[in-house]
Formats: structure tokens, C-alpha cells, sequence
């Protein structure tokens, strides 16, 4: 496809040094993050994405959004779609339909959008609004795939909105009022830049582009002198000028955290004290000497904004007389700080569709420790904090389209990022469970997924609207053949399709940490608030009988040093209350294993303890018999026997029972139990708080 092959020529150019720095092992800086966090997002998922965001958001503005529902005609029940797009081909021409859906090139919003999934329930109403007023980003852009496939969903919306304009004004018209890129990469950005261009010529070879709403997010921001000079401007509003030179401190970090920028906190005791102010002017104002109008101008809230243009033309005013006296140094300050200034008008606007392949793991220092004050219930991974970021940005009753990794969906460190926030504001109506092999070069499990961002505001639709999500399974669809798959799944004419699920997502919360266990049923969910827990300590339940206590083990920190095998040291060196202690081996078995592996517990193992790297956790539960199990592993997780005299590890952790001890092990070995463990590991990797 022409509109990826820009994309793919940057991923492969970055392949080198991507290479080059997985083999020097060292940890990442800001320079490093563009190279190992560019992945190309398939084209493919790129318009299920746009599709059924952008392309729903049209379709429900124009009332022609299709939808399934159930179908009294059928005596088995089941369900129909209701169809309200035009021009589309007769599915039971499979031939034409599936050309249709690999190749549309239609010039309607309807018949372009061939990935649409209808949803579960008849769509709320929504305000139509001017297609000018709409307006998309992408705050990780990269080389821009969204954007030039949005454009041209965007193209078809001007046609039928505005068929009065010139079909040669509509991609000049795109790019000044609808889309929005941001990324720290500069050479990405101008790529991005690039492939809008060749677009926006490709619908009009005479454009003359005027605006593109790109930012690169990689200002370096000095202090010094220059920046006093530039603050003295300021000097007649104080607040301002505080606020400026909080901004600017801030910004030196753009670099590491590009559109994750929070500006709320540094405008809030500005505009408290504009707010102080008009109270103090209010009371102070004599008839006839101000209008209200004039007295917010005065002394009244000046808009976020507003703000941020006045900062910019001081910027701008500080460069043109740089210019004039020939100051290098004060021109690259303005230069590298109007760019800041851009991100920050570009995170303080609302979008009605914000998509995205945010970065996965990977941060520099001063980024983790930007997430952590600044997103402390999504830090545990980048991507998790761009969801959060993008749920701040995106206007009431718009669509979040994201390719992330699938840990979200089970971990127990993305709990709150489930239940406070995709479950709670932003009600996930559709999502793509992909596995392996979307993202070319990253060994990750990802999943595409559609939010619809909901408010207190919006609470009256009925929970029918807010709750069903459909769910698509391709995990075990080898690489090559996803989209086709997702393609067939699209010409079925049975609404019923083999690889999906449709379920209310609040069922999830009936499960601990709100998993999204969608291949499950809500019958075996109940199960987990009907029955105590293995540790009811563990699982935070102030009643139930304890079945047995779950502790993790030690970690030596240097296991070069401390573990030795059995046959690698004196045999009357081993057992407890001597040097060499038993350890359990974190490999798969079942009922009971052989373990050859020995800890250096000498003198109650002060070695250890005394090693900064070390984590003695609960010392009092070691050599006590029990069941260990795997904490990793590709099978079940094999639980087994643990006699008496071993240490447990972190990844060897201990059951310890209060209750049979062959029965116990039975039942944890069971089916059945493997099965709902499922519920909460990604990938295979059995936590204790899974158990």
C-alpha cells in the first residue's frame, strides 16, 4: 500500500540501533525511546481503528449507524443487524463483499469504511456538529499512519457535509482543522509531515498546504540568563510571569515525556488568582465605571487558551528581537521553547477521536519519575499512562482507538487502570484480542480496542449503551492471517460469529481485580464472590475460612553467588541449619519434584541479607512443608509437593495449608482450575495472587 511505505522505510532505518542498544543492555535515555519504541502499525488495524471511531462518529451523527438487535423472527431467539448505511454490496455476494472489504474505494463515509463492526443495542443519539469542528489525534504519531488514513475518511465527510466547497479546498481544509499529530521523534514528525502532503497532492496536485497541526516534542530548554530575559516580559502580571517560569522549568523534560504533559496543576493557582481578583473588583466597582464585560477583560479568567497564545507571542516577540541584534543564543532559546508551547496547545484542546500505538515498557529516568508523581495509577507501564492521558484529552462522548499490549486486560498491576478508568469513564464497546505478531519486530500480545468516553454527564444512557462490548479472539490466528480472519469473520452473514463475544463488561467486576476474562461465563464468575478464597488474607476478605496462607520467597540478588547445585558442594554442607540449604526449582512439574538446586543460607544466611540486591520476604514461613508451584510457565502452573527444610523463592513461593494436604493438591491440579486461573495470567505467568 503507497500510504505505508513511508512507515515501514523509518521502522527499518531505526532496525540498526534498535539492535545496538539491546546489545549494549544499558537502560534508556531520551534519545533512546524514539528507536526502540518505533513500531509501524499494521494497515489493517489501522482502519479498524479509524473505522469504527471516526467512521462511527460520522455514521451516528448522520443517523445511519448500523446496529444488532434481537430478531423476534427467529424461533431460536438470536439476533439480526439493523443496517442503515447506503451503497454497501450484498454479503450474500461473497465474491464482491470480500473484494469490497480488502479494497473500498468508495466515496461515501459508508462504503469506504468497510472495517465497521455494528455493535450490540440501537447507538444513543448524537448532536451533529460541522465536520470542521471535528478533530483527531494522534499523541504518539510517528510517521503518521493514522493520520493519512484518517484523511481520507475525513475527504468523504467534507463532501457530504459542505458539498457546496470545492473538492480542491477539502485537503487544505483537513489538515488546518482536523488533525493533530504529536511525537518526540523530529525525523518521525517530518515523515508525518511528509505522507500528509503527499496525500493532501494526491487529492489536489496544485495544494498549497498552509497549516499542519504537527508538534515535535523534543524541545531542550536551558536555563540561564535568556530565560530571565525572556520572564522580565512578564514583569507586570506576576502570576503570569510565575506560571511561565514553572512552564519552562517543566519543559525541559519534554524531550522524555512528549504529550504525557500535564498543564492542570500549573494553570490552577493562576486562574485562582485571576478568580481572587475579579471577587476583589466585583466588590471594589462603583456604578458606571465598568461594564461586566469590560471587567472581565480587566481583571477576569483569562482562558487556558488565551494564556497560551500571549506566552507564544512573547516567544515570538523575544526571537524577532533576538533577530534584530543578531543573538544566536536567545533565537535557539525562543525556538526550542515555542515548540513546547505548541505541545501545550495541542494537550489542552478536546478531541472527539483520539487514536493511537502509544510506546510499550521501556522509559527513560526523568520519564518514570515524571509518570510516577504525575500518573500514579497508570506508572507501572507507558502505554497504561497514555490511556489515562488520552482519556483527559478526549471530549465527552468521543472515542479512544488504541493498539497496546494486552496486559491491561488480565494483570493485576493494571487493576485500577481497569476498574477507575476504562471501566468507569470510558466504556470499552469493541476490542480485538490479537496476540502475537501485529507489531513486526516486538515480541508482544497486543490488543486493539475502541473506548467510547463517558461522563457523569452522559450517565442517563441506558446500561445497555454503556456496557456491551464486543470482543474478536485472534490470539491463535498465525501472524499472516489475522486480517484475513477478522475479513471472514465480517462476511459471515450469521450475526453469531465463531470467534466473537458480546458481553457486558460490568461482569468483569465480579471476578478480583476486574479482569477482562471474556471467554468466560458469568455462572463461573459468581463462583469467585460465592466461595472463599485460597488466602483470605491475601484476597482481602474480612470473613471465610482459611484454606491456606500464599507467601512468596526469597530473592538472593546475585544467584551466580549465592545458588549452587547438589553436586557442586560437600553433601555434609547440606540440610538446614548448615550452609547449603534446599531451594525449589521454578520449572513445570507436577505432585512432586527432585530439586538439585541449593541457596547460601550460612550463619542464618547474613550474606544475603546483607546484599544490597537481596529480598528476604517471610523468613518465618522457610522450611515449612507444603505445595510450591512455577510462577512462570507455559502449561499449568504445577502445583507439587514441598517438603519439609527448602527456602521458597520469588519464583518458587509457598502454599501453605490449613487444610488436607493430598486433597488440596488434587484440586489444585485440576481442570478446572487451570481454566480459571486463565482469568487472570498474561502471559502464563502464575502469580501468587492468582492462586
Amino acid at each position: 500500500q503507497e500510504d505505508e511505505i513511508i512507515g515501514w522505510i523509518y521502522q527499518y532505518y531505526n532496525e540498526e540501533a534498535r539492535r545496538e542498544f539491546k546489545k549494549a543492555g544499558r537502560k534508556p535515555t531520551a534519545d533512546d525511546i524514539p528507536v526502540i519504541n518505533q513500531f509501524y502499525t499494521p494497515h489493517w488495524v489501522v482502519r479498524v481503528l479509524t473505522d469504527n471511531t471516526l467512521g462511527r462518529l460520522w455514521l451516528e451523527m448522520q443517523g445511519r449507524c448500523p446496529y444488532i438487535t434481537s430478531n423476534p423472527d427467529n424461533a431460536d431467539g438470536g439476533s439480526k443487524i439493523v443496517e442503515s448505511r447506503i451503497g454497501l454490496p450484498n454479503p450474500k455476494d461473497s465474491e464482491t463483499f470480500q473484494n469490497w472489504l480488502q479494497n473500498p474505494n468508495g466515496e461515501t463515509v459508508d462504503t469506504f469504511c468497510s472495517y465497521f463492526v455494528p455493535l450490540k443495542n440501537e447507538p444513543p443519539l448524537r448532536e451533529k456538529k460541522s465536520v470542521r469542528d471535528i478533530k483527531l489525534l494522534d499523541p504518539a504519531c510517528g510517521s503518521g499512519h493514522f493520520l493519512v488514513y484518517a484523511f481520507d475518511v475525513l475527504y468523504r465527510m467534507y463532501r457530504e457535509d459542505e458539498p457546496g466547497t470545492a473538492e480542491s479546498d477539502i485537503p487544505g481544509l483537513v489538515l488546518e482543522h482536523n488533525l493533530f499529530g504529536i511525537d518526540i521523534d523530529l525525523r518521525a514528525v517530518q515523515l508525518a509531515a511528509l505522507a500528509l502532503y503527499l496525500k493532501a497532492k494526491s487529492y489536489n496536485p496544485d495544494i498549497k498546504v498552509k497549516k499542519l497541526n504537527l508538534v515535535v516534542a523534543d524541545a531542550r530548554i536551558i536555563d540561564g540568563e535568556r530565560r530571565d530575559n525572556f520572564l522580565r516580559q512578564f514583569d507586570e502580571d506576576l502570576p503570569l510571569k510565575k506560571l511561565c517560569a514553572k512552564l519552562l522549568e517543566d519543559l525541559r523534560n519534554t524531550m522524555d515525556i512528549g504529550s504525557l504533559y500535564r498543564l492542570r496543576e500549573h494553570f490552577k493557582p493562576y486562574f485562582e488568582d485571576r478568580k481572587e481578583k475579579l471577587r476583589q473588583a466585583e466588590q471594589a466597582s462603583l456604578p458606571g465605571l465598568a461594564s461586566d464585560s469590560e471587567q472581565l477583560v480587566l481583571e477576569g479568567i483569562v482562558p487556558q487558551k488565551r494564556t497560551l497564545e500571549k506566552i507564544w507571542e512573547a516567544f515570538h516577540q523575544f526571537e524577532r528581537e533576538a533577530m534584530e541584534r543578531k543573538d544566536m543564543g536567545s533565537m535557539l532559546f525562543a525556538t526550542e521553547a515555542e515548540k513546547s508551547v505548541g505541545l501545550l496547545t495541542s494537550i489542552t484542546q478536546k478531541y472527539d477521536v483520539v487514536l493511537m500505538n502509544p510506546p510499550y515498557g521501556s522509559m527513560s529516568k526523568k520519564a518514570k519519575e515524571y509518570c510516577r508523581s504525575q500518573f500514579p495509577t497508570t506508572a507501572n507501564d507507558v502505554y497504561a499512562c497514555f490511556i489515562e492521558q488520552a482519556f483527559d484529552v478526549t471530549a465527552i462522548s468521543g472515542f479512544i482507538g488504541m493498539l497496546t499490549s494486552s496486559s491491561f486486560m488480565n494483570l493485576g498491576t493494571f487493576e485500577t487502570l481497569r476498574r477507575d478508568i476504562i471501566l468507569d469513564k470510558c466504556a470499552p464497546v469493541m476490542l480485538l484480542d490479537c496476540g502475537i505478531g501485529v507489531l513486526d519486530g516486538a515480541i508482544v500480545r497486543t490488543a486493539a480496542t475502541i473506548l467510547h468516553c463517558s461522563t457523569s454527564s452522559n450517565r442517563h444512557l441506558t446500561p445497555a449503551h454503556r456496557n456491551m462490548c464486543t470482543f474478536f479472539r485472534l490470539i491463535d490466528v498465525e501472524t499472516g492471517k489475522k486480517e484475513l480472519v477478522f475479513q471472514d469473520l465480517l462476511s459471515e452473514p450469521e450475526t453469531k460469529r465463531s470467534r466473537e463475544t458480546i458481553m457486558d463488561v460490568n461482569d468483569f467486576n465480579l471476578v478480583p481485580t476486574s479482569p477482562f476474562i471474556y471467554w468466560g461465563s458469568k455462572k463461573l464468575f459468581k463462583l469467585f464472590s460465592k466461595h472463599a478464597p485460597l488466602d483470605v488474607d491475601l484476597a482481602e476478605r474480612s470473613h471465610g475460612k482459611r484454606i491456606a496462607s500464599l507467601k512468596s520467597g526469597l530473592t538472593t540478588g546475585d544467584d551466580k553467588r549465592f545458588l549452587r547445585l547438589t553436586w557442586e558442594v560437600d553433601s555434609e554442607s547440606i540440610g538446614v541449619s548448615k550452609k547449603w540449604v534446599p531451594r525449589p526449582l521454578g520449572l513445570y512439574e507436577i505432585f512432586y519434584s527432585v530439586s538439585d538446586l541449593l541457596v547460601n543460607w550460612n550463619d542464618n544466611g547474613q550474606e544475603i541479607k546483607e546484599h544490597p540486591q537481596s529480598y528476604v520476604r517471610n523468613e518465618s514461613f522457610y522450611f515449612l512443608p507444603g505445595l510450591t508451584w512455577a510462577r512462570t510457565s507455559e502449561h499449568a502452573p504445577g502445583i507439587r509437593l514441598l517438603p519439609p527444610g527448602c527456602i521458597i523463592g520469588d519464583r518458587t513461593p509457598l502454599i501453605s495449608p490449613a487444610v488436607p494436604l493430598w486433597g488440596l493438591t488434587a484440586l489444585l491440579n485440576s481442570s478446572l482450575l487451570s481454566y480459571l486461573l486463565l482469568y487472570f495470567s498474561h502471559p502464563r505467568h502464575w502469580e501468587v495472587g492468582h492462586l
